[in-house]
């Protein structure tokens, strides 16, 4: 059978798999058809120009294949030579049987003595298949030791005495067994640093007249598979997280990592050699990343969310400003410590009359890629003088996981040496920002929430809200510069009635009082919110608290090849989801239409239009057909896409017709 049958048969598994809805439910995910290509594509750059990446191999092995989409691509695209082909998945009910490619297994890799051949290729993705479990779990809690040595030897080298105790290996069970009779089995936890993994071996304690403590973990059942179908020179191929590459695979010598800014990564290791790098794909081509980190450009960068909340977990609420911006002029000095000149910032930041931007609160919302983001950033630059990324803004991104606790206050849990935990109060990213706002009145602050319709933004600012409206808003002035906790400067500043604040609780004291908040005239928040969906966006409270600006795709900024059919396409989604509540949250941003200037940049955005359609809107092909017959093509390009019968048939066209160099067809088939 040709590459092509074989990538077809595929694509038809994939697509009724996402056309069964009872499917949607289960933990069983299959890699698609442009994820399976991109990463062939790195693949293929290593049998090109890496040589320490082997070109021919004897005996492929996927471990846990499911619809085989990725393993197919990456030995029938990248030009690898090979005799056979084995593709196990436990899964035998939900895996793709039809696949002509190779033979077939069904052994557990959790399992070693199931498999008793050894293989040069193996590929593995195996958080999400190949066991009786489905989807297997990793204990990602643990820290694998990998020492040149034996367990003894290590403790030796970590200056641990060891007289105490007997080590006895298991070298059937991949563990050892740590006893004493002297010691308490916490007692030897302690002297050996609570030791759970050592090279790959399960670590068990025992004291006199006890039970044997301590779990088999998958990661040790997994390599020991590994380690069992391996030969010395073997490659493997792992598609997976970047902490669960860390957990199973440290010992690992040659790595070679595709660098992706989010989600899996993909990693080529060995053992044959010492020698490690990361790509990343820039205009098409892979480039070598020295620091193994994809870094944004400075004007695109936001604040790290979880760096911060890390550090703003270990402040008392009661200290007043945190000392980690490291902003002398805005920092006020504790009540306990004698004042040194002036608290207030009186320095000057911003536009010399950025007081004269009067919208305080100002949402932007509208269908993806329509430039909200570049809105507001405009308006930091232009009408506040401020840098987008100045020290001055935060800029946070809203998810379904975001808090009240991470935003304005919180409990945070620690322990010390001794085990104990302890409970503190942790302030919020928002509140710290509300506070140097407070003590720099002369300088404009702004507050940035990207993507708000992905929780309520009154669950995540609570109080804040009824602060925000401009009447409410507190103006201080230099004249309040003598108090130097935000606490005592708030409690000067209510002593004028006609000052609003809220009162906010001590959460982890045994005060009763309440603590009061104020929110500065000099604060300003922004919003953006992506309308996708049929949800409410912003709460009825909400709504007059802000100047709501909702911002439409622009005919005027798609480049002049494709602004004809940018034209006609929205036109047409108009008219065909007239029926739909609010047909114009269909419509298509802008953005991905601006620099298209030719027949194959025209089918790449048409890819992304009809992905949006399908895996974001989830419209029948019916109705998106229906759209696409509508529009007006560019008159060099081909209109019989529109008559494609399902996602599956225009995708497919779609992708084969963009030109991408790395995806070249190989001229030889293989069967």
């Amino acid at each position: 059978m040709s590459k092509e049958e074989v990538f077809s048969q595929i694509n038809e598994f994939n697509q009724k798999v996402i056309d069964t809805k009872e499917t949607k439910t289960k933990k069983f995910y299959y890699i698609q058809s442009d994820v399976a290509k991109d990463k062939a594509s790195f693949i293929k750059e290593l049998v090109d120009h890496d040589a320490d990446f082997a070109k021919s191999y004897d005996e492929v092995l996927d471990i846990c294949y499911g619809s085989g989409n990725l393993t197919s691509h990456i030995v029938l695209d990248s030009g690898i030579e090979y005799k056979n082909i084995t593709l196990n998945d436990k899964n035998t009910e939900d895996r793709n049987n039809e696949i002509k490619l190779g033979r077939k297994t069904d052994f557990d890799f959790l399992d070693a003595s199931q498999f008793s051949s050894q293989y040069d290729l193996i590929v593995c993705n195996p958080q999400i298949g190949g066991t009786d479990q489905n989807a297997v779990e990793f204990e990602t809690t643990l820290i694998p030791i990998i020492y040149d040595g034996t367990l003894e030897e290590y403790l030796d080298d970590q200056g641990i005495d060891t007289s105490k105790i007997t080590i006895t290996p298991n070298s059937s069970k991949n563990s050892y067994l740590i006893h004493s009779d002297e010691l308490s089995k916490s007692e030897m936890r302690e002297k050996l640093k609570n030791i759970k993994l050592f090279n790959y071996n399960d670590v068990f304690y025992q004291s006199k007249e006890s039970k044997i403590e301590g779990a088999a973990t998958n990661i040790v059942k997994f390599r020991q598979t590994i380690k069992n179908i391996s030969k010395q020179n073997t490659i493997l191929i792992f598609f997976g997280e970047q902490k669960h590459y860390e957990l199973l695979f440290a010992d690992y010598t040659y790595v070679r990592q595709y660098l992706e800014s989010s989600g899996k990564q993909l990693f080529v290791l060995g053992k044959h050699t010492e020698s490690k790098k990361c790509f990343e794909k820039v205009e098409g081509l892979f480039k070598e990343n020295k620091d193994c980190v994809i870094k944004k450009a400075s004007q695109e960068e936001d604040v790290n969310f979880e760096e911060l909340l890390g550090e703003l977990s270990k402040v008392d609420v009661n200290e007043g400003i945190t000392g980690m911006f490291k902003n002398e002029d805005t920092a006020p000095k504790k009540e306990t410590e004698k004042q040194e000149g002036k608290t207030f910032s009186s320095s000057p930041k911003g536009k010399e009359n950025w007081q004269e931007f009067t919208y305080k609160n100002i949402l932007f919302k509208g269908v993806p890629g329509t430039g909200k983001s570049r809105a507001v950033n405009n308006i930091i630059k232009n009408e506040l003088g401020l840098a987008k990324n100045d020290e001055n803004v935060l800029r946070i991104n809203i998810h379904s996981a975001s808090s009240n606790s991470d935003l304005m206050q919180g409990i945070g849990i620690s322990s010390d040496d001794k085990g104990q935990i302890n409970y503190g109060e942790k302030q919020g990213l928002i509140l710290d920002l509300i506070k140097r706002a407070t003590f720099a009145p002369s300088q404009p602050f702004v507050l940035v929430l990207e993507e708000i319709q992905e929780n309520s933004l009154n669950e995540l600012i609570g109080d804040l809200i009824y602060l925000i409206e401009d009447d409410k808003r507190a103006k201080i002035t230099a004249d309040d510069n003598e108090y130097t906790s935000y606490e005592s400067l708030v409690e000067h500043i209510t002593k004028d009635e006609s000052v609003h604040y809220v009162q906010i609780p001590f959460l982890v004291s045994s005060h009763t009082e309440y603590r009061k908040m104020i929110i500065p005239d000099n604060l300003y928040i922004f919003c953006t919110s992506n309308y996708r969906d049929d949800k409410k966006i912003i709460e009825d409270n909400l709504l007059r608290r802000f100047e709501v600006i909702e911002i439409y795709p622009k005919i005027s900024v798609a480049s002049e090849y494709t602004r004809e059919f940018f034209e006609s396409l929205n036109k047409a989604i108009l008219e065909v989801m007239a029926d739909e509540i609010h047909p114009d949250r269909f419509q298509i941003g802008h953005a991905i239409f601006q620099n298209a200037a030719n027949e194959n940049d025209f089918y790449r955005v048409l890819l992304k239009v009809t992905t949006e359609f399908k895996d974001i809107k989830e419209i029948d092909f019916d109705e998106f057909k229906k759209v696409l017959q509508k529009t007006e093509f560019p008159k060099d390009t081909d209109v019989e896409l529109k008559n494609s019968k399902n996602y599956f048939e225009l995708i497919d066209k779609l992708q084969t017709k963009i030109n991408y160099s790395f995806l070249k067809e190989n001229t030889k088939e293989n069967d």
